[in-house]
């Protein structure tokens, strides 16, 4: 019913002194938003479903960890010369392992190396039973990082990484989480790994009632784009602050906001990086572009703007699950 009223009270709201076109353009994006809202929304729930297969895997990591022991091959791993512990040889159907030694590696943090090294498998089912997740990994509060797709993890991260200072670890910890449930990361960041702007879902697992790390499954923005707006010229997705999280270059454009460029990493990632606020529409230079996102924070899911001296219309549908709101723009003529 919600979704009726929503074509209906858009078409309605622009059929008062509008051409048919503008109004048949206008119920043509409201229909293509609502849509692009519940792909979003379906595909979303699907990665929770999975991040709580990842979380089980875990668990049973913990709880078996005598038994997996007995199965490991320590000799594969290595301490390098600044203190990281890590792997030296990697099959394609197994994740690298880094630790960055900010917590002291002493036997106890070795023998969360072993035993996590059951997780390998389903870290790689994960990454390959989705679309849309381009990497999985699992942190605890040693700083250690079990990650696939794998990678030169030396190179790549910074020596004494402090891993449950970053986002997708501590969003997920006792205090921000008491509840104890999945976590969206949903404003975009730099990933540390490497693979640019990145939303992630988190989950965090507990052991005799005390949490011991966060396994988390990544999609970056690009996969964003090119699952969901390949096809969408014209639309833009926003996160709960008014940040970018993905739009097309013609959407970018009417909102007068820079092209999105993906992170180019000329240095490891210390802390926690996010877009600048010229990527928020709340920061706009153009009143009518803050009044529009305004409008959308109290719930107007359409309405119409001026840039630029050209008049346009705007159709929104909120996903809850992550609080974005997906974005629609129509020139009007």
């Amino acid at each position: 019913m919600r979704k009726l009223f929503f074509f209906a009270g858009a078409f309605l709201f622009f059929s008062c002194g509008e051409n048919l076109d503008n109004e048949s353009l206008i119920a043509e994006q409201s229909l293509r938003v609502a849509q692009l809202s519940e792909d979003i929304s379906k595909d979303f729930l699907a990665m929770e479903s999975l991040m709580q297969q990842f979380q089980t895997a875990v668990s049973y990591c913990y709880e078996n960890q005598n038994d997996i022991l007995t199965q490991v091959d320590a000799s594969s791993y290595k301490l390098s010369d600044s203190g990281i512990m890590y792997k030296d040889s990697i099959a394609d159907n197994e994740a690298a392992l880094y630790v960055s030694g900010v917590v002291p590696i002493t036997p106890a943090v070795k023998r969360a190396v072993y035993f996590t090294e059951a997780l390998d498998s389903t870290i790689v089912r994960l990454v390959n039973s989705s679309p849309v997740i381009v990497q999985a990994y699992y942190n605890d509060a040693n700083s250690l990082n079990r990650i696939y797709p794998p990678f030169d993890v030396l190179s790549q991260y910074e020596p004494k990484m402090d891993i449950p200072s970053y986002n997708f670890y501590y969003l997920a910890d006792e205090t921000n989480n008491p509840e104890r449930k999945i976590v969206w990361v949903s404003e975009p960041y730099i990933d540390p790994a490497g693979r640019g702007w990145m939303v992630s879902c988190i989950g965090p697992v507990y052991h005799e009632d005390k949490m011991v790390g966060v396994p988390g499954l990544d999609l970056t923005v690009n996969a964003i784009v090119d699952k969901y707006l390949k096809a969408a010229t014209d639309v833009i997705i926003l996160d709960q602050t008014g940040t970018v999280v993905a739009a097309s270059e013609k959407a970018l454009n009417l909102f007068s906001l820079p092209p999105l460029i993906n992170h180019r990493y000329s240095e490891t990632i210390k802390s926690d990086s996010f877009r600048k606020d010229d990527f928020n529409l709340k920061n706009s230079k153009s009143r009518e572009i803050r009044n529009v996102f305004d409008q959308m924070q109290d719930g107007q899911e359409s309405g119409r703007f001026t840039e630029n001296n050209k008049a346009y219309a705007y159709v929104m549908s909120k996903i809850s699950l992550l609080g974005w709101y997906v974005v629609g723009v129509q020139e009007l003529k």
